[in-house]
């Protein structure tokens, strides 16, 4: 019977082979310049949709009504903050804050 702890070492050593194994087989490959272009959004790009999925979803299933989804009004205020501030310490902190706060709040009433 497999243990947790080897399945976890396992699957560790699986995902890092499928990482590994291509840098080394193409590691003299020449990547043309369009392509090298396109990678340096796949970051963004994925980042974006966690975001998008993480607001737009309260308690699994998605709603855009900012009176439910509270994330949503936490969200345009960091927002907000981040554009006016342009620090991500204090869009993080306002963020955190403004949600718990909000949460706080809907469980009062």
């Amino acid at each position: 019977m497999i243990r947790a702890i080897e399945v976890v070492f396992l699957g560790g050593f699986f995902c890092m082979m499928l990482r590994v194994v291509p840098m080394f087989i193409a590691h003299k490959a020449e990547i043309p310049t369009k392509i090298y272009i396109m990678l340096t959004y796949i970051p963004t790009t994925v980042f974006s949709t966690m975001i998008a999925l993480d607001m737009f979803f309260w308690q699994s299933s998605f709603n855009l009504n900012p009176l439910v989804n509270l994330k949503i009004v936490a969200s345009l205020i960091s927002a907000a903050v981040a554009y006016y501030t342009k620090s991500l310490t204090w869009t993080m902190v306002v963020g955190i804050a403004a949600l718990t706060v909000l949460m706080l709040l809907a469980q009062v009433s």
